[in-house]
């Protein structure tokens, strides 16, 4: 990837650029979710460029937001990720990263009118905030927003394709499956499991299992050679009406340290929704620090 391949020559190049090890550490994070990185691997190398950050700074903002991601994406420790972002917002009060990622830990935690607020606080410093990637949509819609987040993301979806995928989860969760196709359709050319993911849990809503069971087979036919996280292709296992492998899955996905384990918490409530009432579902969620 060329964006990691910069940083790292910016670092080469100078050692002492806190901000490079910070970059660097927040794409192995998105790696992690959006593309097909160990999270072990993906996290442990964001902590040790934030460690080695705050070396450097003991006082640098970013550093203190990476350490919150993977407190919140990898040790699915809510407390700590908190302390973290709030950290950086006392040494940076303009740091809109860290406004970003304590927003998304309000989604995560199902307080989504206080990710609005946060949202809110953020633009008051940038009134740019709300259309720098879409997620305030996101938020918008989970508060209960529904038609302003649509018109919202609508708009961005040119300048940020990623709003395809989330028109495609409200239109999902709203029962508009065939707007939900088409709009998670548009994500594909990126390839990432959480597209085809969501594109599979469409397809089954609409009745189409047979293109649910191309999806799952995709992400299996992947997983041969890279990884492709086990929680996603659960929840495709779990509509073909395969629970017990779903759910073996589900809990390779919580040891493997997943980030789309979060989300089915309070935010992706269509993804194994026939197994949630089991006790092993339970009890792998019941495992998530509050």
């Amino acid at each position: 990837m060329k964006a990691r391949d910069y940083y790292k020559k910016a670092i080469e190049a100078d050692p002492e650029f806190t901000r490079a090890y910070t970059r660097l550490a927040k794409l192995y994070g998105l790696l992690a979710f959006y593309a097909n990185m160990l999270p072990e691997e993906a996290y442990s190398s964001s902590l040790s460029l934030a460690t080695k950050a705050l070396e450097l700074d003991s006082l640098f903002a970013e550093a203190f937001v990476i350490k919150g991601i993977v407190d919140l994406c990898y040790n699915f420790d809510y407390i700590n990720a908190e302390k973290n972002y709030k950290r950086a917002l006392e040494l940076e009060p303009n740091n809109l990263e860290a406004y970003a990622s304590l927003a998304e830990l309000m989604l995560y935690k199902g307080n989504f009118h206080e990710a609005i607020e946060v949202d809110q606080q953020a633009m008051a410093i940038d009134p740019l905030y709300p259309v720098r990637d879409g997620l305030y949509g996101v938020h918008l819609y989970f508060a209960g927003y529904k038609d302003s987040a649509i018109v919202h993301l609508s708009k961005l979806t040119e300048r940020y394709p990623v709003c395809n995928f989330y028109l495609g989860i409200i239109y999902l969760r709203e029962g508009e499956y065939e707007k939900a196709v088409e709009s998670l359709q548009r994500t594909l050319s990126d390839f990432s499991p959480i597209s085809i993911t969501q594109l599979g849990l469409a397809y089954s809503k609409s009745g189409k299992l047979n293109e649910t069971q191309r999806m799952l087979d995709t992400l299996e036919t992947r997983a041969e050679s890279e990884f492709i996280p086990y929680s996603m292709r659960g929840a495709l296992l779990s509509e073909l009406g395969r629970k017990k492998e779903a759910l073996d899955y589900l809990k390779k996905g919580y040891e493997t340290r997943e980030e789309f384990i979060l989300l089915l918490l309070n935010v992706d409530t269509i993804s194994y929704s026939d197994v949630r009432s089991d006790p092993r579902f339970i009890e792998i969620m019941s495992k998530i620090k509050k």
